[in-house]
């Protein structure tokens, strides 16, 4: 047992002498207090439980009765909800669209916290509302009831190089 203190010592030596020891035990200080006071040891952890997503919105523009703005990655669904609490008797209806167009997309509406989802019939018709959300029209045309990007064999040409030739 005294050999196997002796070894925890020496280890806990080694890590004292690393060079960024003091900012380390600072940080893990910080993950401590933010752990107890907000309930996550960073803002990423606190971000996607609160709003759904990693960071407040980018990008942001009302328009008449519309806000539109920008998110990453997720439907902020925590933040839709509580401003449909806040304001129980105005309906929201939302549109959202990930910039990996078809997928992670949909609208629907919201009213005192209770939600109406839309669906898509296909999945093309989830590529083409997210062509929409995007402005990306100019980028995709249809070919034989898929949507294709126009640019696809320059692509794959860029990717590839002059290994692969394409007709």
């Amino acid at each position: 047992p005294s050999h196997d203190i002796e070894k925890i010592r020496g280890k806990i030596k080694r890590i004292e002498s690393l060079p960024d020891f003091d900012r380390i035990k600072e940080l893990g200080f910080k993950a401590i207090s933010n752990l107890l006071k907000y309930g996550f040891t960073n803002c990423y952890g606190w971000s996607i439980c609160n709003w759904g997503t990693q960071w407040n919105t980018m990008y942001s523009e009302a328009i008449g009765d519309k806000i539109y703005f920008h998110t990453a990655n997720n439907f902020p669904e925590p933040v839709i909800k509580h401003l449909s609490e806040i304001f129980p008797d105005v309906e929201f209806e939302y549109k959202y669209a990930d910039e990996d167009l078809g997928t992670n997309c949909g609208f629907g509406s919201i009213k005192d916290g209770v939600y109406e989802c839309g669906d898509f019939e296909t999945e093309n018709d989830a590529m083409k509302f997210s062509i929409d959300m995007w402005g990306a029209q100019d980028e995709y045309e249809l070919v034989n009831g898929n949507f294709v990007y126009k640019n696809y064999h320059l692509l794959i040409h860029l990717i590839l190089g002059p290994y692969r030739d394409w007709e």
